[in-house]
């Protein structure tokens, strides 16, 4: 019915030609390959998981990698991107419990992947919240702990 009185659908009609009634919108197509990207993606979100595809990249599910923060390394990747969504569907539901543990598994992630870089297993750390907040680390940059504040106080600061 949305397209029955549409201006389009009535010349239509007047030519003989039949009338749009809906549109199918699946199957048929082919997936672009997306050029660049990271080697490695770990997503539980359909963004990420559409991103992986496009790009033709691994994925890793967010439970494994809250599991076994390490488990990447296996792989080998040259870059790896964690899309880390676990906080935002208890925050739509406003379920604090489950706000809670995600930011739980969240800071047990990153501590694992601090304790790679101190260890030479990563070159770098980048924390961005898709918005305006961005904080880069590296290895370097733990060692300057003439820094007032030390790790905590740098992360707070780039706020």
């Amino acid at each position: 019915m949305l397209f029955h009185q549409h201006p389009v659908n009535q010349a239509r009609e007047a030519a003989g030609l039949p009338a749009i009634s809906g549109v199918w919108t699946w199957g048929g197509g082919v997936l672009p390959k997306v050029p660049g990207g990271p080697d490695l993606l770990a997503a539980n979100h359909p963004l990420g998981i559409g991103l992986a595809q496009a790009m033709g990249t691994h994925r890793l599910d967010l439970g494994e990698l809250a599991q076994s923060p390490s488990i990447w390394q296996a792989l080998a990747p040259e870059s790896v991107l964690i899309f880390w969504d676990r906080l935002w569907w208890p925050a739509l539901a406003a379920d604090s419990d489950a706000w809670s543990a995600a930011l739980a598994e969240l800071e047990v992630l990153i501590a694992g992947l601090t304790a790679d870089l101190v260890a030479g297993r990563m070159r770098g750390l980048v924390l961005d919240d898709g918005e305006r907040q961005h904080f880069a680390l590296t290895a370097w940059g733990l060692r300057r702990f003439w820094r007032r504040g030390g790790l905590r106080g740098r992360l707070a600061s780039s706020r």
